[in-house]
């Protein structure tokens, strides 16, 4: 059964050169449906150095379960793009699997923490390909939850760097 896949992309390492070789890498495994906005974001959390990232979301179609998506596709590509675990403060290219629909069209399984859907580098390119998706506890639309978070100063639109609409 196909399904969809959401996946917050980001990078402060060369990060406009890494997300598009990470888009570039993608679209040779799977069907890219769509791709949000690019936003440059203040780095948080256990990784806040101080280096600014680029984020953005996509939507992808997959055959594959979520375990084995994320080992054999987004783990494959990070690896292959030099990402290190163990350097926290150089992120190369960060790949987080965030939901995947279920059997039918309007059942998501979400698969990041609540909370993390609150921060704008997570909520705000999600939203700009599924603002209907809502937040697993509150219900709230993505739509709803992202409109606050895109006038905050931590995030910036980057309507320069594209990494492509959908296919």
């Amino acid at each position: 059964m196909i399904r969809t896949a959401y996946i917050g992309i980001g990078s402060n390492s060369d990060p406009e050169d890494n997300l598009r070789r990470c888009m570039s890498l993608l679209r040779e495994r799977v069907v890219v449906l769509s791709v949000s906005g690019v936003y440059e974001t203040e780095a948080c959390g256990k990784t806040a150095s101080g280096e600014r990232y680029l984020n953005a979301a996509i939507a992808i179609e997959t055959v594959l379960p979520p375990a084995e998506f994320r080992k054999r596709v987004l783990k494959e590509i990070e690896a292959r793009l030099g990402r290190s675990r163990a350097d926290r403060e150089r992120v190369v290219i960060d790949l987080d699997l965030l939901a995947y629909s279920g059997s039918h069209a309007l059942e998501v399984r979400w698969l990041c923490p609540p909370e993390s859907l609150e921060q704008a580098h997570v909520a705000v390119p999600l939203a700009d390909i599924a603002p209907g998706l809502c937040h697993p506890i509150t219900g709230r639309s993505l739509r709803l939850m992202a409109q606050p978070l895109r006038s905050v100063a931590c995030i910036l639109a980057r309507p320069d760097v594209f990494l492509g609409g959908e296919t």
